[in-house]
């Protein structure tokens, strides 16, 4: 799909129990469980979603109006 519409694979997060069971308690799972693996996937896709900001030139930064 990224390819497709021509923006960066970030990464994929398969769906497993931890991330429900945290959803559910309103706890990001990141801060409930930080060591878990996809909490690990999380933080990777967070930083690239950052990298790729952080490279944008500013008149090329979306404008929230």
């Amino acid at each position: 799909v990224a390819r497709r519409f021509g923006v960066p694979f970030l990464g994929h997060l398969p769906l497993v129990r931890a991330v429900r069971i945290a959803a559910d308690a309103g706890t990001p799972l990141v801060t409930a469980e930080p060591d878990h693996p996809q909490s690990s996937a999380f933080r990777s896709i967070a930083q690239k979603i950052v990298d790729v900001i952080v490279r944008r030139p500013e008149d090329r930064v979306p404008q929230i109006q």
